[in-house]
């Protein structure tokens, strides 16, 4: 027998503040809706095909930047791809053993870009890293 008298740990439909059910309708409109016209494609499918694009993209960074800098062809260069390639591989395994239901709504061609152009943000660290542009600062702080 439960004497407790503790609030319940799960909130009540519509017990959200205006302003996060109006910031919800907003996140739902902009991953499913932007655009209008018919939902045709899955938002898993803009991640996966993300995801598994990584590899190949910065497996390109890498060739296209490797007579420019040496940065191209560094350790740090090959452990980035290795790692950030691997989990592409393993996401696509984890989606295909386990699909996660919030992610199998059909969206928009709008909303497809969006999530695209959303996601490939990621791949901008790659560049920075591959191009040259940035540096990892090494050796590692006294504290750690």
């Amino acid at each position: 027998m439960n004497h407790s008298t503790a609030a319940p740990l799960t909130a009540t439909p519509g017990s959200a503040p205006a302003w996060a059910r109006t910031l919800r309708r907003f996140n739902d409109w902009w991953l499913t809706d932007i655009g209008g016209g018919p939902r045709v494609l899955k938002f898993a499918w803009i991640i996966n095909t993300q995801k598994a694009g990584t590899f190949f993209f910065l497996g390109a960074l890498m060739l296209y930047y490797a007579d420019r800098t040496a940065a191209a062809t560094s350790t740090a260069a090959w452990i980035y791809l290795a790692l950030h390639g691997s989990y592409g591989l393993v996401w696509l395994t984890k989606d295909l053993a386990f699909p996660d239901p919030g992610w199998q709504k059909r969206v928009t061609w709008g909303a497809a870009l969006c999530g695209m152009f959303g996601l490939a943000m990621y791949w901008s660290f790659g560049w920075l890293l591959i191009s040259g542009t940035a540096q990892p600062h090494y050796p590692l702080p006294d504290a750690a």
